[in-house]
């Protein structure tokens, strides 16, 4: 079972900026959550165990399609508290008001959680939610809100209050130079572990690959946002998965190449790996050639680690592919 939507999304060149015709759905908002989920009594862990609450960090993307709902994209991990590799993956509809009162709004998702030793069941879950809206500036706007979400299957059941910090493109003036330009990237990422990689396996040698995909969002010529999702697929850590979002630079150093620098923050955990509690933070630095000006090869090197001291902190090199579009 599946449910997909269509974006119509237009293709663009990766090498110019020069817009084609524009799309039906346009991408409008990039989101910063910080959440809560209090669990209900009926949650339980693997193991049978109550489920304490916890804290976690997310990202949204916002598509707006010119109707009475726009769609959202949205991740979140347990960054402190409770179950440490917890992380969940929500797609829904959000309204633009609720009777014709502009700051109100109601939303419906759908979505898969794992990790942390909770019994999610099969993983699919529903969410329900409402909350308040509120313009701090023409493109910064807060969002408080609370969702009750709960699994079909398993003993997973919360109440989940949240405050979202959203940058808006809605009013961005839609120019050749202004830059409404997203990247899609796929690869494989291996992470070589530090000392402190993993909570008490010392012995332990085998280097983890993970799949990741990464969505850029350009703001500015060169300035974009970045939303990256990995989880790990060979190396013995099956159930490791990282969210990191964060700034990144972006510009072209050769008719054929092209450069970037990020800075990023997120969630990890999962697998034995020590994140000490989930919060992570890095930096990531690639070349990109392009093949043609609709697909790129990309390879990087980058570093990340926990947060908190004498955790995780491996260096990374990632390869993989990015393809262009415009918004």
């Amino acid at each position: 079972t599946y449910y997909s939507k269509g974006f119509d999304l237009a293709r663009s060149s990766g090498r110019s900026w020069r817009a084609p015709q524009a799309a039906k759905t346009q991408f409008s908002e990039a989101t910063v959550r910080y959440t809560s989920y209090l669990h209900s009594p009926a949650s339980r862990t693997l193991g049978g165990e109550p489920s304490q609450d916890m804290t976690l960090l997310g990202a949204e993307f916002v598509f707006d399609s010119g109707g009475a709902f726009n769609t959202f994209v949205q991740a979140n991990g347990v960054v402190s508290g409770f179950a440490e590799g917890y992380a969940d993956w929500i797609m829904g509809l959000r309204s633009n008001d609720v009777l014709g009162l502009p700051f109100l709004f109601y939303e419906i998702g759908l979505g898969a959680g794992c990790g942390g030793g909770i019994d999610v069941g099969g993983g699919l879950l529903w969410s329900l939610g409402a909350g308040v809206e509120l313009d701090l500036s023409e493109r910064l706007k807060l969002r408080a809100g609370v969702q009750k979400r709960e699994t079909f299957s398993g003993a997973f059941s919360v109440v989940s209050p949240s405050v979202d910090l959203s940058y808006s493109f809605r009013k961005l003036e839609r120019t050749e130079s202004n830059a409404q330009k997203m990247h899609f990237y796929t690869g494989v990422t291996r992470q070589f572990p530090n000392e402190t990689y993993f909570k008490n396996r010392p012995e332990y040698s085998e280097t983890p690959n993970l799949l990741e995909t990464t969505v850029d969002v350009f703001v500015t010529d060169h300035l974009y946002l970045t939303g990256q999702a990995s989880t790990a697929f060979t190396g013995d850590v099956g159930g490791y998965q990282l969210g990191l979002f964060g700034l990144g630079w972006h510009g072209m150093v050769h008719r054929d190449f092209s450069a970037s620098f990020e800075v990023l923050v997120g969630a990890a955990g999962g697998a034995g790996v020590d994140t000490k509690g989930g919060l992570i933070a890095g930096a990531r630095a690639e070349v990109d050639y392009w093949m043609s000006d609709d697909l790129a090869l990309t390879a990087g090197l980058g570093y990340v680690q926990s947060v908190q001291p004498n955790g995780m902190a491996p260096l990374t090199a990632n390869i993989g592919v990015k393809v262009p579009v415009w918004f």
